[in-house]
C-alpha cells in the first residue's frame, strides 16, 4: 500500500456548507489523512442568490488550508459557474497529469475511516490490471449473491459516489462520445451496455440529447467501449447524504445501500472478474422493468420539491 506516497484526494464543493463540512470532518477522520494532499475545486456562482452560500463554503475550505488534518491542502476558486460536468472533467485532469491516480469525492459523501487506505491499496494492486477500469468506494449492493465471496467485486458500470481513476484511463476518454450514434441504433449493444442496470442507456440518450450533463455516465461509456470493469467493496465505504434536493441533480444519489462503519474493515484484494450473478444482482437493484425506470426517473427531477413529496419519491424508487 502507498502509506508514503497516497493518492491525491480531489474534492468538488460548490454551494452547500454544512455538507461540504460533514464531508471534510469525515475526510480528517480517515485513517490516511494526515498524510493525503487535498485538492478541493470550487465551483463559481450560478447567480447572484448563490453568491452568500458559495463564499461560505469557500471560507470552510480556506480555513482547511490552516487546520493540518490532511498532508497538503490546495483550494481553487472558479470566478464563474463551470457546472459539476466541466469542474470534474478539468480538476480531475488536472490532478491526474501532476500524479498519475487519483480519489475523488463531492460534497456530500461521508467516508468511512478507512476509504483512504482502501482506495490507496486498489490503486497500488489493480493499476496494471487491463480490465480495471476505476475503483468505487460506494457499494451499492447491501450483500453479495449467495456462493460469492471476497472482499470486492467487479461490475460493468463505473461508480461516482466517492471513486478513483489512473491517469491512462482517464485520457482514453472520449468526452464527445463519437461512437454514440452508432452504439444508438445497436440493440445488442444497447443490451451490453445496460447488463449491470437498464437505466445506462437511457442516461446516455439523454446526456447525448442535452437533457443533461454527467461526466460520470460518458466515463462510464468510455469503459464499454475498453470493457474494463470497475472494481467496488463488498463493505460500503461511502454514504450519499446529498438525497434531500440541495444537489445539483435534485434528489439524484439516493441510497441503495445506507450502512457505513465506523471502524476500519480488514480487507483482501484479488484479481476480479465479471460474475453473471453480480452482475444480476445489480441489474435488479438498477432495473426493475420500465414502471420502476419511470419512477426513477421522476426522482431525478424532484428537486424543489416539498420534503414529503421527495420522500414518496425515493420510496417508490426502492420498490
Amino acid at each position: 500500500m502507498s502509506d508514503s506516497n497516497p493518492a491525491p484526494l480531489a474534492l468538488f464543493v460548490f454551494n452547500r456548507p454544512d455538507h461540504t463540512a460533514r464531508t471534510l470532518n469525515a475526510l480528517a477522520r480517515n485513517t490516511m489523512a494526515r498524510e493525503t494532499p487535498l485538492v478541493i475545486y470550487s465551483d463559481g456562482p450560478r447567480s447572484a442568490a448563490d453568491e452568500p452560500a458559495v463564499e461560505k463554503v469557500r471560507a470552510l475550505v480556506r480555513a482547511e488550508r490552516l487546520a493540518g488534518r490532511f498532508g497538503s491542502v490546495a483550494t481553487f476558486e472558479a470566478p464563474e459557474n463551470k457546472g459539476l460536468a466541466a469542474s470534474v472533467i478539468s480538476g480531475v485532469s488536472e490532478v491526474l497529469s501532476a500524479y498519475g491516480r487519483a480519489v475523488v469525492l463531492e460534497d456530500d459523501l461521508l467516508s468511512a475511516p478507512d476509504f483512504l487506505c482502501f482506495m490507496n491499496a486498489c490503486l497500488d494492486y489493480y493499476e496494471k490490471d487491463a480490465k480495471v477500469g476505476s475503483i468505487a468506494g460506494y457499494s451499492p449492493l447491501h450483500r453479495l449473491p449467495r456462493g460469492v465471496s471476497g472482499d470486492v467485486y467487479a461490475l460493468p458500470r463505473n461508480g461516482s459516489h466517492g471513486w478513483a481513476t489512473w491517469q491512462d484511463r482517464w485520457q482514453a476518454v472520449d468526452w464527445q462520445a463519437k461512437a454514440y450514434d452508432g452504439f444508438a441504433a445497436d440493440g445488442r449493444a444497447r443490451k451490453s451496455f445496460n447488463r449491470a442496470g437498464i437505466d445506462r442507456a437511457r442516461r446516455l440518450d439523454r446526456e447525448m440529447a442535452g437533457r443533461a450533463s454527467s461526466w460520470s455516465i460518458r466515463f462510464g461509456f468510455s469503459q464499454f467501449l475498453s470493457e474494463t470493469l470497475t472494481v467496488y467493496p463488498r463493505d460500503n465505504r461511502i454514504l450519499n447524504i446529498g438525497g434531500d434536493g440541495s444537489g445539483v441533480h435534485g434528489a439524484r444519489g439516493f441510497a441503495f445501500n445506507t450502512e457505513l462503519s465506523d471502524r476500519p474493515i480488514p480487507f483482501r484484494l484479488g484479481p476480479v472478474r465479471e460474475d453473471p450473478r453480480v452482475v444480476a444482482a445489480a441489474a435488479r437493484l438498477y432495473g426493475g422493468g420500465r414502471v420502476r425506470a419511470a419512477v426513477r426517473e421522476l426522482v431525478q427531477r424532484t428537486r424543489g420539491w416539498p420534503p414529503q413529496s421527495v420522500a414518496v419519491a425515493r420510496t417508490l424508487a426502492k420498490i
